[in-house]
């Protein structure tokens, strides 16, 4: 087993004074001579009795606890008898660095460290290419790490573990059997996005001249492999495109396949060298996309920008099958006529996003939300389908935004409250790697909606798309406000807002009779009908237990609450919590319903809201009801 923490943190924030037992001392008792002990200690291979050498093992001392070292120092001057070593590395601990306390394991995998305050300290082994213990999201740790204690005069005994890395490597190669050189290799972890598979670059490599490409010092775990061929490049000689289709290569998984579902996992374990692990790539015809953009108001040209390329269209993939081009997004200037081109595009489904500059205080731009942006955008977007012909005459109009207005209702009626009204574009999530279109999507999901007397607030024109609620009940600052704006109520000053009780949860968001809170709101050309918040003050509670296959309390296990299925899409509504020291759990402010309880070791981060995912897991959970007002009590078998 991977070396875990011997003690909760509680105890050892309680123990953290007897590092230096003279800090206990009451003020103006004699000086005394600190104490010291030894840690000696073996690094093993996880799993066997194989040693590790050259390891670097350090001593993790607590500021709070090299501070009081500090001060006894500065109280005893030369009498205090702590020797020079301890004082550099407190002092080093106390300016954010690292302790001076290390040591180098041996052949043997043993290491000494002398001169140790007495109490406990942390002792963490590194190394390169090995890795420590698993967080609970999957991910393996850099370091392993445990906690020991130290008494004085005497030598305390620690051992860790390391998990050694893995290698990969093999060739690219053409449709014919011919290396591909200079191509990006993408080494691709799975995760799960908005309850979406979806695959996330953790690094690159690109081929040599012989199309050879290799990974070394990688965690254990799930990988995919994908190939980038050079932009552009046309696989058949002398196919120069133009107003012609050509043939290129395009993005493709190990071993051969276009979309994801298609390709090959590799499961990489600890030491494993694996090589021959070939790509085979694959061509497609590319087609040009072309057409024109207009917009709702007047062209506005700013300082400094004349004869400069200020409106683009950004081509973003929507497809999450599709390998992430480590190129980045596609994408064209738009001419003075309104025209654009996009050459050389692979089949699949894509939005073209276009902006275009707008007069001040009429967008978003800037780091600023539209009431004090100077230097603000407006968006147009459009979606096409590319198979095997050029998409001519798109148009794309730009418009300056739409107004969502709402209320917030708490117990059936308007009301203001301190809490957090906020939206996402299901766009932020799209890997959109234009800078500018990214940056206005962040803002807009930062962006907190002031609250007035009468509960209404407005977050203002909104770039077309789907956007999902972001609602913050505790926990947050307001954000300042800036006045009322287009008839709103006055806002209530932010020290004014009354704080909703511990018990208050989320109940729903609707549209007139329709509920957007499972699937976002779209946000079009027509006015957006506006949208009541509702909160209820009194939710349900759940407290239980997770036990592991032994019936015995399981502690640091990943706990979700989890939906029914036909509400799964709706991200709000999961609940987590980190069962403690004896498997305990508590969660609070809980819509009433049914739900299932799952509790994990450890699993990939938001994977408990993809569907297929969790169908590995059908009747491994316990089923609950929250009841209005009231506590739930559950068990729950850890799932390793």
């Amino acid at each position: 087993m991977t070396t875990r923490l011997l003690f909760p943190l509680a105890l050892i924030a309680l123990a953290v004074p007897q590092l230096i037992p003279l800090a206990t001392q009451q003020r103006g008792a004699p000086p005394q001579t600190p104490v010291f002990g030894t840690i000696q200690g073996t690094v093993m291979r996880e799993g066997t009795n194989e040693p590790i050498a050259g390891v670097q093992v350090t001593l993790g001392q607590t500021v709070q606890g090299a501070q009081l070292l500090l001060n006894e120092a500065r109280r005893g001057g030369q009498s205090s008898g702590i020797p020079a070593e301890i004082l550099q590395s407190a002092r080093g601990t106390v300016r954010g660095g690292q302790t001076g306390l290390t040591a180098v394991s041996d052949q043997a995998g043993q290491f000494t460290i002398k001169n140790v305050p007495a109490g406990i300290q942390n002792v963490s082994a590194e190394l390169e290419g090995y890795f420590g213990a698993v967080f609970g999201n999957g991910n393996f740790r850099p370091v392993a790490s445990t906690a020991i204690i130290v008494k004085a005069d005497q030598t305390s005994q620690v051992h860790l573990t390391l998990v050694p890395g893995a290698n990969v490597g093999g060739r690219v190669l053409d449709p014919s059997g011919k290396p591909l050189s200079d191509s990006a290799v993408l080494l691709l972890r799975p995760s799960y996005r908005d309850g979406i598979f979806t695959v996330q670059p953790a690094n690159y490599k690109t081929t040599d001249d012989r199309g050879e490409y290799r990974f070394y010092h990688l965690p254990p775990g799930e990988y995919y492999l994908a190939v980038n061929p050079r932009a552009n490049a046309s696989a058949v000689p002398g196919n120069s495109g133009g107003a012609a289709l050509r043939e290129v290569f395009v993005s493709t998984f190990y071993p051969n396949a276009i979309e994801r579902p298609d390709a090959l996992p590799l499961t990489l374990r600890s030491g494993d060298d694996v090589t021959h692990i070939d790509i085979q790539t694959r061509t497609a015809t590319a087609v040009r996309i072309s057409g024109r953009v207009t917009s709702t108001f007047p062209a506005v040209v700013r300082r400094g920008q004349a004869n400069q390329p200020t409106a683009s269209v950004v081509l973003i993939p929507r497809d999450t099958k599709v390998p992430v081009d480590i190129n980045g997004n596609v994408s064209a200037n738009v001419r003075e006529d309104g025209g654009f081109e996009i050459p050389n595009v692979t089949p699949g489904t894509y939005d073209l996003v276009v902006h275009l500059p707008i007069e001040a205080r009429k967008g978003w731009g800037g780091s600023s939300p539209p009431a004090t942006a100077v230097a603000p955008w407006a968006f147009g977007r459009t979606t096409v389908e590319v198979r095997d012909r050029n998409l001519d005459s798109v148009a794309i109009v730009v418009r300056s935004g739409n107004d969502l207005n709402g209320r917030l209702i708490i117990d059936g009626k308007p009301a203001a409250a301190k809490i957090r009204i906020s939206v996402r574009s299901d766009d932020e999530t799209a890997n959109i790697s234009d800078r500018l279109t990214a940056d206005v999507l962040a803002q807009i999901s930062q962006f907190q909606a002031p609250i007035g007397e009468d509960g209404t607030f407005t977050i203002p024109l909104l770039p077309e798309g789907r956007y999902r609620f972001q609602v913050e009940l505790a926990g947050f600052e307001p954000a300042p406000n800036r006045g009322a704006r287009r008839g709103q109520a006055e806002p209530l000053a932010t020290n004014t807002l009354p704080a909703l009780p511990l018990t208050a949860y989320l109940a729903d968001i609707l549209q007139g009779s329709v509920s957007v809170y499972d699937n976002g709101i779209v946000i079009g050309s027509e006015t957006v009908n506006p949208v009541d918040v509702v909160v209820n003050t009194v939710g349900g509670s759940l407290e239980g237990t997770i036990l592991d296959p032994g019936q015995r309390p399981a502690s640091d296990a990943l706990v979700v609450l989890v939906p029914p299925d036909h509400r799964r899409q709706n991200g709000a509504l999961y609940k987590t919590a980190r069962s403690d020291a004896q498997g305990h759990f508590i969660m609070s402010n809980l819509a009433p319903g049914p739900y299932t309880l799952f509790a994990w070791t450890s699993i990939p981060p938001g994977g408990y809201q993809n569907a297929e995912f969790m169908s590995r897991y059908a009747g491994r959970g316990a089923s609950v009801i929250i009841e209005t007002g009231r506590r739930t009590t559950a068990k729950c078998e850890l799932i390793p």
